[in-house]
């Protein structure tokens, strides 16, 4: 065994790398997961928060519409000219480059789907 000035062994500061890089290979895949489950947990938040209001406003004007939902600026924008005034913001991998589209029936049941702005005109 080669000892250095410090009489650590080389091969006592290679196993510990070795270990480190073991550790960190195994702790990886944990961390992106809740990181992953956060960014879902904030777009659900989006979600409730615009079925809410949705809910509001269909008790406030008894009306049946569709809208996309501005998270930024809580409110809801005309699905025509959404693409040019809403910014995607989904926070998940599955929500990435998406807004979130709302359709509210004459019964006042609210239907919500995550959609890319090229989408807007098949809703």
């Amino acid at each position: 065994m080669v000892l250095n000035r410090r009489g650590v062994s080389r091969a006592i500061v290679i196993l510990s790398i070795i270990a480190a890089m073991l550790i960190i290979a195994i702790l990886t895949p944990f961390v992106k997961n809740a990181i992953d489950r956060r960014a879902i947990e904030a777009d659900n938040l989006h979600v409730q928060t615009a079925v809410n209001s949705a809910r509001l406003r269909f008790v406030q004007e008894n009306v049946a519409f569709n809208a996309i939902y501005d998270c930024e600026n809580k409110k809801f924008v005309d699905v025509g000219t959404g693409v040019e005034k809403v910014e995607p913001y989904g926070n998940a991998k599955v929500h990435e480059g998406q807004v979130l589209y709302l359709r509210v029936d004459e019964s006042g049941e609210v239907f919500t789907k995550w959609v890319y702005p090229e989408d807007y005109a098949n809703e």
